[in-house]
């Protein structure tokens, strides 16, 4: 059994975050060795997954002394229109600095992921999005002396609770392989 300590989280949350733990981590036998702590920092919103609602550092997951930082990242270049009034946009957003500035631009109008991938798909009965750029999940990670390793690691999902099951499917694999890196720099200093 796996010992999960979760922070900052809803109790619906927690159980759809072990949903996605289970489904990614149990069915290919790959289960962390050691207690988890998961810090959800960013308010995880009802029926609001995708990393175009927020900005930034979403959670950390510690793990063996290491530090796993899940952020949205990215500048979001979006413009949003009344369907049949492409001209006029209600909403023209710059969201710079991973501010998660277009998703507070964004709820007065659409309220989950399904309305939002409505729009960007141009299928929403009221609005269209149009983006230049976007966001998406990204996982930094802090070793236990504090150095940070900026692997550029992109994750697969865009929904935040499956992000971060990601993220615990291969913090073991991640630790090996930066130990393995950092291992011959270590010895000829």
């Amino acid at each position: 059994m796996i010992d999960y300590i979760c922070k900052g989280i809803s109790l619906r949350h927690r159980l759809m975050l072990r949903h996605f733990i289970r489904r990614k981590c149990a069915d290919m036998d790959v289960l962390p060795d050691a207690p988890v702590e998961i810090e959800v920092v960013e308010n995880i919103r009802k029926k609001q997954y995708s990393s175009l609602w927020y900005g930034g550092t979403a959670a950390y997951i510690r793990y063996k002394g290491w530090t796993f930082e899940v952020s949205a990242c990215g500048d979001v270049y979006a413009e949003l229109t009344m369907r049949g009034y492409p001209d006029d946009a209600l909403l023209n957003v710059k969201d710079k600095n991973n501010a998660g500035s277009l998703g507070e631009a964004l709820r007065p109008h659409l309220a989950t992921d399904k309305a939002l991938n409505a729009a960007l798909c141009h299928k929403h009965p009221h609005y269209r999005l149009f983006m230049d750029s976007n966001n998406w999940w990204e996982c930094f990670v802090t070793d236990p002396q504090g150095g940070f390793h900026d692997l550029m690691w992109s994750l697969d999902s865009d929904h935040i609770l499956a992000g971060i099951a990601e993220v615990i499917f291969w913090m073991d694999k991640v630790i090996r392989e930066i130990d393995t890196f950092d291992r011959p720099a270590l010895a000829a200093g």
